[in-house]
């Protein structure tokens, strides 16, 4: 007599999942090129928080990458304490090519990754929060490997002509920054 379907599943469940879980060693893959490994700065242990002017920065962050990846994100809030709009026009960072401002939509049920060429305007006396699944930073043609602990230098550049030099902080992949002050 066979099992009910819903034991069978189960087992089969368990099957593939010590499958995909095993230590077994994997071959490299040939077609990824190498991404130097270096050390950066060690992060620190609580939320940072840069104010220039009327622009606060609370706690730039982003998540660690495996080897071979070459994007990355950077996730942040930005605080306008003035009585006027900003607009945050772009960013730069020594351990990327490049930075774009980037945005995760839900479109007729499929998330799509829209550039904001324009730029992000803060409204006075208010924030705008840069996170996964919306807003961020894109890190594009990373120069190293983004390692959990480490930290790493990006400048925000606004329209007025301000530059903001924040450290922006890797953790790992499972974590969620919050910006408590």
């Amino acid at each position: 007599m066979h099992a009910p379907w819903p034991l069978a599943l189960a087992a089969t469940l368990m099957i593939a999942n010590a499958v995909v879980a095993s230590p077994l060693p994997r071959p490299p893959l040939p077609h990824l090129a190498p991404i130097e490994v270096q050390a950066t700065t060690p992060a620190p242990a609580a939320p940072t928080f840069v104010t220039t002017g009327t622009i606060e920065i609370g706690s730039p962050w982003s998540r660690a990458t495996p080897p071979g990846q070459h994007i990355g994100a950077v996730y942040l809030v930005i605080r306008n304490l003035a009585n006027s709009s900003v607009r945050l026009t772009g960013a730069s960072s020594p351990v990327a090519g490049a930075m774009a401002i980037r945005n995760m939509q839900l479109v007729n049920g499929y998330m799509q990754l829209e550039p904001v060429p324009d730029g992000v305007e803060i409204g006075p006396k208010s924030e705008v929060e840069f996170g996964p699944g919306g807003l961020h930073l894109m890190l594009v043609g990373l120069k190293k490997l983004l390692r959990t602990g480490d930290a790493f230098p990006v400048t925000l550049n606004f329209a007025d002509g301000t530059a903001v030099d924040v450290t922006a902080v890797v953790w790992d992949v499972g974590m969620v920054r919050t910006t408590t002050k």
